[in-house]
């Protein structure tokens, strides 16, 4: 998994990444949620603040409170070098609306390999993406400010994910065997389940239940 953009606006994240195939171009996918990101997640993007000061030759600590609204990354060259620009907001007394900042896109590496001087990301702001990307990538795998299985089960609504990692599904998965041992164990539970109103026809739905011995 590589991402080519991730965004957090404040309320809404959006992510898109590709997972490369064998044969042919990669799967696009993108995730569109108004799930808020964990607490590392915005420390990461903050983190991101003293480089668009040095990409951009900012006065030190001009984007203290700004607003890092995400990234764009590329990867080009054989090697597929991974370059980056990173969006940020600053607001402005003079101004109604923010002052919006985009560094100007930078490899990580120079593309030919042979030019010591091609100016690139340093590597505390490459290791500080990398964080970032971290980040987005647990965000896709299910980690959340706030996460609760149990509700996630009895919501019915419409899906915003447009295309969700196979990882999730064994996430849940993982949980349910998980309370399936608990179920066996404990002499004095034999079921576990969720009825709502939500549910089709205001059905039972059983997680996990005590296996009948022959």
């Amino acid at each position: 998994m590589r991402f080519i953009k991730i965004k957090f606006d404040g309320t809404k994240v959006k992510l898109e990444w590709e997972i490369a195939k064998k044969d042919g171009e990669p799967d696009i996918f993108s995730l569109t949620s108004t799930d808020l990101p964990a607490p590392e997640f915005q420390t990461a993007l903050d983190n991101l603040r003293i480089f668009v000061e040095e990409i951009c030759e900012l006065p030190q600590g001009y984007c203290q409170n700004a607003e890092i609204r995400g990234v764009s990354f590329s990867y080009g060259g054989d090697d597929e070098i991974m370059g980056a620009v990173i969006t940020a907001l600053k607001t402005l007394k003079t101004a109604n609306s923010p002052l919006t900042i985009n560094t100007p896109h930078l490899p990580s590496d120079d593309y030919s390999g042979n030019n010591p001087n091609v100016l690139c990301l340093s590597f505390d702001c490459i290791q500080a993406l990398n964080n970032l990307c971290d980040c987005a990538e647990n965000y896709v795998n299910g980690v959340r400010k706030q996460q609760n299985l149990f509700e996630r089960a009895e919501q019915k609504v419409e899906p915003e994910i447009l295309e969700v990692s196979r990882k999730q599904h064994r996430v849940g998965k993982h949980f349910q065997n998980e309370l399936q041992k608990i179920i066996d164990k404990d002499e004095g539970v034999t079921k576990i389940s969720i009825s709502s109103p939500l549910f089709e026809n205001g059905r039972e739905v059983v997680i996990a239940e005590k296996q009948k011995l022959n």
